[in-house]
């Protein structure tokens, strides 16, 4: 049994970072653009320190952990700066060492035409886990990432989506697996938990489906989520062998609960997950071990 300092695999968790541009031209705001526009010139625009995101990279590298994955939401309307911005991030993590592995959210494919015209994954493609299902990625110590993935363009909504063909491709690759299985996805699939509630225009198309599957998979799971931007560490109220990771949002500030931002630290060994969650509030960077 691995101790805990000796873990198997270790990797960080960091999702949402939604970079935004606001758009004037209002030839670029001819879809669901518009809806988002508004939305980062009320709200976004505060909450959403992006000059952060580089200072925040600083505390992540000083940790030592060379993997990071991130679930998504690099935009906000899924415009080539917001992208770039992300691109121009992802290369810094590079830079100071670390190795990004990413999946998009539902934000990087806001509309249609930056779908058509496969926008994320011009600027992502050397990060980009393969998304056709099923799909894996393996760490240095040899733990396997299980992706799922969750999204799809909307013309109103941020509704998500996952086939039930996927979800039985997903539960055949755990095969025999010893210890946990760690399950990746943008969108939460138990929606309602401690710290969050997922309305029916924001969640997932057949996430009950989804996590009724990894429940009775036989496997413990730990399954990693961003979408709903707040913190969450819980065991499933159904299903005992599954746990739900959600981290909050990389750089977004929430007063109500003095957070300027936060992220995941993941610890696997043979037997268990450990969980150290990060965040940085009006005192400084904190970290605090979850324990279930």
């Amino acid at each position: 049994m691995s101790t805990p300092h000796n873990p198997i695999d270790s990797f960080i968790h960091i999702t949402d970072l939604h970079f935004w541009e606001l758009v004037l031209n209002p030839f670029r705001m001819m879809n669901k653009r518009f809806i988002g526009n508004v939305n980062i010139f009320l709200k976004r625009r505060h909450d959403f320190a992006m000059g952060n995101a580089d200072i925040f990279a600083d505390h992540v590298a000083s940790l030592g952990i060379k993997n990071v994955l991130v679930t998504g939401d690099f935009a906000s309307t899924s415009t080539p700066l917001e992208f770039h911005r992300g691109k121009e991030w992802l290369e810094g993590l590079e830079r100071r060492g670390l190795t990004p592995t990413v999946i998009r959210g539902n934000h990087d494919v806001y509309t249609f035409e930056s779908v058509r015209k496969k926008r994320f994954e011009s600027f992502y493609e050397p990060w980009l886990v393969n998304e056709k299902q099923p799909s894996t990625t393996t760490l240095p110590g040899d733990t396997k990432i299980h992706w799922i993935s969750t999204v799809c363009a909307n013309w109103f909504t941020s509704r998500g989506q996952v086939t039930p063909a996927d979800v039985d491709k997903l539960v055949e690759t755990f095969g025999a697996v010893d210890g946990p299985v760690l399950v990746a996805g943008h969108y939460p699939i138990l929606e309602n938990a401690p710290g969050y509630v997922v309305n029916h225009n924001r969640g997932l198309q057949n996430a009950e489906m989804l996590r009724k599957a990894l429940g009775k998979s036989g496997k413990e799971i730990l399954y990693l989520h961003g979408h709903v931007h707040r913190f969450n560490y819980s065991r499933d109220p159904d299903y005992p062998n599954l746990k739900h990771l959600s981290t909050g949002a990389f750089f977004r500030i929430a007063e109500e609960t003095n957070s300027h931002g936060e992220f995941s630290e993941v610890h696997v060994h043979s037997d268990y997950v450990q969980i150290v969650r990060h965040r940085i509030d009006s005192n400084g960077w904190n970290s605090e071990e979850m324990s279930l």
